[in-house]
């Protein structure tokens, strides 16, 4: 599962929650949108597409998907 996929746009075509208001840290394009169904970390390929993920969602202030379990603002840390 790969955290990118091509053409640029996440599933179902948004890069951004479904309102607009999150955008992708870095330019990343996000796979799924941070404000739909629970995600945890064996749904990301690299950490690096889980921190946005997590960042887009409200983190390190909210972590709705309990990505950051040490909360110290770093999403999936055993992720390559």
């Amino acid at each position: 599962m790969e955290d990118q996929p091509a053409g640029g746009q996440g599933a179902g075509g948004n890069s951004t929650a479904p309102d607009g208001g999150d955008q992708a840290p870095a330019g990343l394009t996000l796979r799924y949108d941070p404000h739909g169904p629970n995600r945890d970390c064996g749904d990301f390929a690299t950490q690096a597409g889980a921190q946005a993920f997590f960042e887009a969602a409200g983190g390190p202030a909210r972590d709705p998907h309990r990505l950051d379990h040490d909360h110290d603002g770093v999403a999936c840390e055993s992720l390559p």
